[in-house]
């Protein structure tokens, strides 16, 4: 039979770690990823300072937990939006005058005050990359790539953090990140940057879509995981079968992201589970996709969302669904992945609130060997921006419909604002535009 079977369901927490009070991943901040002691210190102080109603964190576990929303007073939104302006003023002024110290530490600050702008993260990812701090830029640039909404801010992202790869001497990443970058707006440096590195061979790794084999799977792939990311940590807890946080006064109950946690025929067997990164602005809440095939274990991430420390953003993993369903013929049933991410933001340098939502889909081949992705899609994506107190307007709106021919293991996709329409396009699995999950970060 190749039916699957579901051995057991369970919530994955959105607040993660911070339920046991046990460390995550990554529970204390790399030192490489850390500020200044005196920069750091100031921006958190500044931060706080704009929530007076707001307890003062403990040292992990409310640090670590994911923020609901509190809008800001009128009062602390011109505080803040001044802060910003300040910082980040004062720390264009001392880059341009060669002092890459003060600058990181003002737009440092800057940004803890306004963690989701992408121009501010940008700034601050640039300088870093003139300071020769590539593992500092990389971080802070893929958070402005992660919150740009705009192409040209995004296609910009991309050419940087390909400079921050070539510097690695990592050509293949560097490449892609040219490509993607030319691919969202043409510009003749880029391309003359990327004929330079490449000798105009085109060389595109899709790095983000590799999977890790581990070996033999061990009884609990969640410790095991954390510990290949850092070899020689503790055993640390994830967010797996955590069903609520109970970190501190404003953690929240998880929301709906329901995981099948699923055994298949074949001695296929899938799971899903988070952790926190933290680093410098908040932390990072990673998504794993484990996959045990022939006894087996391959990892690979499936998505991230961005938990900036700021009581007035935050991002959840809102939906998270597991099925199997035959979509081509012959052999085991494909792995069909459905999960949306939504966000919330007040940017206090640009005095508005941003809110987004993005439903994404993907389907991954589970034949022996290692798993392959066959799609990946966003489905559907919203995303809008009200000036503070006024009406919100729509920023974009898009949205397909799939329609599967498994006779034929094809798909068609069309507008889903034009039912009527002509199919957009049909592929066969395998050859859709957009092959990995993990590459949609960031896309709207």
């Amino acid at each position: 039979m190749r039916a699957s079977t579901v051995r057991a369901a369970v919530v994955v927490s959105l607040t993660t770690c911070a339920a046991s009070g046990a460390g995550c991943g990554g529970s204390t901040v790399p030192e490489r990823e850390q500020a200044a002691p005196a920069d750091r210190a100031a921006a958190v102080s500044e931060s706080q300072a704009l929530d007076s109603s707001a307890p003062a964190p403990s040292p992990v576990a409310e640090a670590l937990a994911p923020n609901s929303f509190e809008p800001l007073s009128d009062d602390q939104l011109a505080r803040a939006h001044a802060a910003v302006e300040t910082h980040l003023n004062a720390g264009r002024a001392a880059i341009e005058a060669i002092d890459l110290a003060t600058g990181i530490g003002q737009l440092q600050a800057a940004a803890a005050i306004s963690p989701t702008d992408a121009t501010i993260l940008r700034a601050l990812g640039w300088a870093h990359f003139d300071a020769h701090q590539l593992a500092e830029a990389e971080h802070v640039l893929d958070r402005a790539l992660h919150h740009a909404r705009d192409p040209d801010t995004r296609a910009a992202v991309l050419y940087e953090l390909g400079r921050v790869a070539e510097a690695r001497a990592d050509v293949p990443v560097a490449s892609e990140r040219y490509t993607d970058s030319l691919a969202i707006r043409p510009d003749e440096s880029v391309a003359a940057r990327l004929v330079a590195l490449t000798g105009g061979t085109e060389v595109i790794s899709h790095t983000a879509c590799g999977w890790t084999r581990h070996g033999p799977a061990p009884a609990q792939l969640c410790p095991a995981y954390l510990r290949t990311r850092e070899p020689g940590r503790a055993a640390s807890a994830c967010a797996y079968e955590t069903t609520r946080a109970v970190a501190g006064p404003r953690a929240r109950e998880s929301g709906a992201a329901t995981v099948d946690d699923l055994e298949l025929d074949g001695g296929v067997e899938i799971s899903v589970f988070s952790y926190l990164e933290p680093g410098l602005g908040g932390a990072r809440e990673i998504f794993v996709l484990n996959a045990v095939l022939d006894g087996v274990w391959y990892s690979g991430e499936l998505t991230w969302v961005d938990h900036p420390g700021a009581s007035y953003a935050d991002e959840a993993l809102a939906k998270l669904q597991l099925r199997t369903e035959q979509l081509a013929p012959g052999g085991l049933p494909e792995l069909v992945i459905e999960w949306s991410v939504q966000g919330r933001a007040i940017d206090p340098g640009a005095e508005v609130e941003l809110s987004w939502s993005v439903d994404r889909l993907g389907v991954l081949m589970l034949q022996s060997g290692s798993p392959r992705w066959l799609i990946g899609l966003n489905r559907a994506s919203t995303a809008s921006i009200a000036t503070i107190g006024g009406e919100a307007a729509d920023l974009s709106s898009t949205g397909l419909e799939i329609e599967w021919l498994p006779k034929t293991g094809e798909v068609e996709l069309r507008a889903a604002t034009n039912q009527s329409s002509a199919p957009a396009r049909r592929y066969a699995l395998g050859a859709a535009p957009q092959l990995c999950p993990a590459e949609l970060d960031g896309s709207s």
